[in-house]
This record gives structure tokens, C-alpha cells and sequence, in this order.
């Protein structure tokens, strides 16, 4: 299952937690759905490209290792400063600047029509989805118990985030990434 899928699967709390963005934000399922689409991709890519650096697996592992992330699914914790204040930190781990962010909401804005400003402020909830998405997949296939390698982590997201870890191990994953970014 890849991770656009798995935000809007009712069945484990994400759907439910899109719907509550809708709500709290005033805009349409639709706009909503069209929005966390257009930004997803922009913060996996931006999680890929930390992935490649060294020690970039190991630092993601240990992230949802001891960040409980997959709180943030619970549909409730859209309207917690909380979800913002960890989204915000999220954010700066994976695009490194506010002003990657700020052009992340301008871009999906053009494509999606929505006000670049509600964009700025889902931004970081989305960003708690995405973890939290991870998180709760990884803990679901026993991932973060495994040791600090990786090796279950790897194909966790290969999973979730499009790819693969067959026939390269990390190098694999990204390869296969790279076709659904680029």
C-alpha cells in the first residue's frame, strides 16, 4: 500500500483524520483530498533525499522509534497545537528551511486552487499524518524493534512510499522512488 492510500484508508483513523483537515480548514473533501495529494509527495521526495545522506535511514528509524507518531492518526489530534508544534519539527528535519515549505503550500496551491495560506497551516498536520503513517506501519510490521540497521525499515517504506527493497537494499528503494518523484 503506498502512503497517499494509507492517509485516506478510513479503516485505521488517517481517513478520518483527512476529514477532520477538511473540517477544521472549511474546505471541501475533494479540496482537502487534492490538497494532502499534492503535498505528500513533496514531503516523502524531501524524506528521500534526507534518506540518501549518511545516517539518514538510521536517523528516520529512531524518529518514529521514540516519537509515538502514530497519535497524530487519531482524527482529534488535527485540532491540537500539539500536531502543529510536532509538524513544524517534522518540516524542519525534512526540508531544512521555512521558505522550502512556504514554496512547497505556493506550488500545491497552483495546482490545487487552494489559498496558499490554509496550505501554510496544514502543512505541518500533514506532515504528522505522514509520520504518523509511517510510524504505525513500521510498528505493524515490527520494523522498530529490529536493530538499528534498518534492514525491516527499508522495506517498510518501501511499501509505503511506492518502492521496493528488492535487489539493492537501500540503493533499491531510492531507485525505485526516484521513478515515482521524477
Amino acid at each position: 500500500m503506498d502512503l497517499s492510500s494509507f492517509l485516506f484508508d478510513d479503516n485505521d483513523g488517517a481517513g478520518r483524520a483527512v476529514g477532520r483537515l477538511a473540517d477544521r480548514f472549511g474546505l471541501s473533501r475533494d479540496q482537502t483530498r487534492g490538497a494532502v495529494e499534492k503535498l505528500t509527495p513533496e514531503l516523502t521526495g524531501s524524506l528521500l533525499e534526507n534518506l540518501q545522506r549518511p545516517g539518514g535511514l538510521e536517523a528516520l528509524t529512531e524518529a518514529l522509534r521514540r516519537g509515538d507518531h502514530s497519535k497524530y492518526l487519531q482524527p482529534e489530534r488535527v485540532d491540537e497545537d500539539e500536531t502543529t508544534l510536532d509538524g513544524n519539527k517534522i518540516l524542519g528535519h525534512i526540508f531544512g528551511s521555512k521558505q522550502k515549505s512556504r514554496d512547497v503550500a505556493s506550488r500545491a496551491s497552483q495546482e490545487t486552487g487552494v489559498d496558499t495560506g490554509i496550505l501554510k497551516k496544514m502543512l505541518p498536520i500533514v506532515a504528522s499524518l505522514v509520520m504518523g503513517s509511517m510510524s504505525k506501519k513500521a510498528n505493524d510490521a515490527g520494523a522498530l524493534r529490529e536493530e538499528r540497521s534498518g534492514g525491516g525499515m527499508v522495506d517498510v517504506l518501501g511499501g509505503l512510499l511506492g518502492g521496493g527493497s528488492k535487489g539493492g537494499g537501500l540503493g533499491g528503494l531510492l531507485g525505485g522512488l526516484g521513478k515515482m518523484f521524477g
